[in-house]
């Protein structure tokens, strides 16, 4: 597929920043303004699929709706016309310079604090997005971004489910973050995000995530049906009072969770006052500064989708 060198007549492309399973990002710019922006680019293969392209769609119409710090924001979205071919679709967004969470968890588990900061932004994009009637269905260290700044950005609304809609619960998601009502396919609530951010918040803290197996049925079934260990029993010297937060994230019954973002934030906030996380740097040995974008984050080779 051919990638057009400008979208809208506005947005100039440059280089390609990412690549995901369904689309590509490439560095931009805003002609009119001359900010920085991002332009992700659904790929031909994706553009073939009925579901990838309603996908692409309802994230460029969710992410559109809302408005806050920690949620990567979407500027534009449309389809631009290709001589001699189908029209290319893309998403125009926020530029972000840092790395996915995923990157900065690549050799294992993070300081207390930079955890609990961490989660703190993840839960405040929840707490908005949840208030705007949106389930995130999709929270992970792929989807969340740590800008240079310090700044938390959650990202990739594409299998969000939004207050009005109809469509059928849907099993679509990474099986090691995904909430037991989740993996049984009934329909999700603002309680399913929570329970993916305590297995986040798990993986923050013990560098492993609450449930592995050589496979994703293993996994599915350890979500339905085992208890999680307490983080402590993992890394001795992490506080009870941290245990109780996470397992009470990872209830089985959601009945018993956090009830809501505002809940959770406020009991972390007990260990920790909310503040930035540090600077993560994005240097390494063989390349300058490297700025990612929302879709650049690597695939999750555990994503499933039923």
């Amino acid at each position: 597929m051919a990638v057009p060198t400008r979208v809208a007549d506005q947005y100039d492309l440059g280089r390609l920043v990412g690549r995901g399973g369904t689309a590509e990002v490439y560095s931009g710019v805003d002609c009119a303004t001359g900010n920085q922006v991002a332009v992700k680019i659904l790929t031909a293969e994706a553009a073939a699929s009925p579901v990838l392209v309603s996908r692409f769609t309802r994230e460029a119409e969710i992410a559109g709706m809302l408005n806050h710090p920690a949620i990567v924001s979407v500027v534009r979205a449309g389809e631009e016309p290709v001589p001699d071919g189908p029209a290319t679709r893309y998403i125009v967004m926020e530029y972000v310079d840092g790395r996915t969470l995923r990157w900065v968890l690549r050799n294992g588990a993070v300081p207390i604090p930079t955890a609990l900061k961490i989660a703190h932004g993840v839960l405040g994009a929840l707490e908005h997005a949840h208030a705007s009637g949106v389930v995130h269905r999709d929270i992970k260290p792929g989807n969340v971004m740590i800008a240079t700044s310090g700044q938390v950005k959650v990202m990739d609304f594409g299998t969000a489910w939004a207050r009005g809609t109809t469509e059928a619960p849907q099993v679509v998601g990474t099986v090691q973050y995904m909430s037991p009502e989740h993996i049984r396919g009934e329909p999700v609530d603002p309680r399913s995000d929570l329970y993916s951010v305590g297995c986040l918040l798990f993986q923050l803290v013990t560098g492993r995530t609450p449930f592995d197996g050589d496979d994703q049925a293993t996994v599915a079934a350890q979500q339905l049906v085992t208890e999680p260990p307490a983080p402590s029993t993992l890394v001795p010297y992490l506080p009870h009072t941290l245990d109780r937060i996470v397992l009470t994230a990872l209830a089985k019954d959601r009945g018993d969770r956090h009830q809501t973002a505002t809940q959770m934030r406020a009991e972390l906030r007990v260990l920790n006052p909310p503040r930035p996380p540090a600077p993560v740097s994005t240097r390494t040995a063989a390349t300058q500064e490297i700025a990612l974008t929302p879709a650049a984050a690597p695939v999750e080779p555990d994503s499933v989708t039923a």
